[in-house]
Formats: structure tokens, sequence, C-alpha cells
């Protein structure tokens, strides 16, 4: 596999997966599934069920990867760092998502919900398949939000919302009183209102 990247790159391979080739479809796999999976086992906590792991998300994305290239998505990718930020923006996508679910699981939803940029609402997420571009775009205005915050004590309040926790438990979780915790979600608000 290695001689085979050497001899072509990367950004060959994708152009022959998007016309069909089989061969580039296990080059790539090869190259990037030890790569993403490493990204989703940082991102997935020790304790995580074992029954959906790093593995899987990075399988996932490289098989949404493989059917959107076939099906004429990803016209936008033209080199190999834009394919690379791709990939990993998928993944990060996944893991957070999985970790949505199993915090709705545990809370007797099968809907996950996310909170809008102001935490104003609960919306239902439309697309259950959201396509690699979308989850890129996402994750890449998520980080600017959060990178907007004023610390990391925001930033992982915000996240929490995101993820679906109640104002009680990320009380807990921070050893603070819930009324801290509104107070930092007004200022979040206040906050993300002049970047939305």
């Amino acid at each position: 596999m290695d001689e085979n990247i050497k001899t072509e790159s990367i950004t060959r391979w994708f152009v022959r997966l998007k016309a069909g080739d089989d061969e580039a479809a296990t080059i790539l796999w090869q190259y990037y599934f030890p790569r993403l999976s490493a990204i989703a086992r940082q991102r997935f906590d020790a304790d995580r069920d074992p029954v959906y792991g790093a593995e899987d998300a990075a399988a996932s994305v490289i098989h949404l990867l493989c059917r959107g290239a076939r099906n004429g998505r990803f016209s936008d990718v033209g080199t190999r760092d834009d394919l690379w930020r791709l990939l990993v923006a998928a993944t990060r996508r996944k893991v957070i998502d999985r970790v949505r679910h199993e915090h709705a699981a545990k809370r007797g939803g099968g809907d996950v919900k996310v909170l809008d940029a102001c935490f104003g609402t609960a919306q239902l997420i439309a697309a259950p398949d959201p396509t690699p571009e979308t989850l890129c775009m996402i994750d890449e205005q998520l980080s600017v939000l959060l990178s907007q915050l004023r610390d990391d004590t925001f930033r992982r309040i915000a996240l929490w919302k995101l993820e679906g926790y109640s104002n009680r438990e990320v009380a807990s979780m921070l050893d603070v009183s819930e009324r801290t915790v509104e107070r930092k979600l007004k200022l979040i608000r206040s906050d993300w209102e002049k970047e939305v």
C-alpha cells in the first residue's frame, strides 16, 4: 500500500476514486483508516461503550467518502490537505453525534436534540445523514464560535449544552451553582449573537 501511495499522490487516488476505481478506494481506505481511527480514539472517552468505537467512526467516514465521491460530491476538494480536513471534520462529527446519541438515549429520548447557536430553543436535526461537506462546514463554524468564547470553562459549557446536558448537570460537572451556569450561558448567548 505505501508503495502505491509513493508512486501516485493522494490527490490522484482521490480523482480515481471519483471515477469509480475500486483500487483507489482500497488504497485510500488503507491509508486513512488508521489515521482517522486514532483521531476518533482521542475523542472518545476511555469508558465509552465499546459497541461503537473509533474504528466504527473511521469506517463510516471512509464509507461516506467513497459513496459521496462516486456520486459526484466533493468537487471543491482539490488537494490532499482539503481531503484531510474534510475527513478529520467528518470523523469528529461522527464521534460527537455518537456521544450525543448516547446522552439522548440515557435521558430516555430517541431523538437527538441540538441547541441553536444562542441556546434559545431546541431543534431536531432534520437530516439523519448529513454530507461530509455539511459536517465540515458545521465543524468549522462551531470552531469559530468556540474560539470567540472567553475561556475554556465557557467552551466546555457550550459543548456540554450542545451534547444535551441540563444546566443542573453542567453545574455539577463544574462544581458550581446552577445560577452560575445560567449567567455564563447568558454571556455565551451575548457573544454568539454578535457572530451569528
